[in-house]
């Protein structure tokens, strides 16, 4: 690890990653975020990915993804 490098992650605006990483434990949302990227679309951080992202992260950040085109 280079301790000059900042990693930074991104997810859509309204996910639960960055709540989560922020915070310091599992966040939950109350409803599936409506957001184009499918893999995208869960109420909490998966329990590996929420360990490597806590551990490896400097930060998160968010980005607007417009609406999703679900019916």
């Amino acid at each position: 690890m280079n301790r000059d490098i900042t990693v930074i992650g991104v997810e859509p605006g309204n996910g639960p990653d960055t709540a989560s990483l922020r915070a310091g434990y599992l966040v939950r949302l109350p409803t599936v975020p409506d957001t184009i990227a499918d893999g995208l679309r869960h109420t909490s951080p998966a329990g590996l990915p929420w360990e490597v992202n806590k551990m490896l992260l400097d930060d998160m950040v968010t980005v607007a993804d417009g609406t999703s085109s679900r019916p």
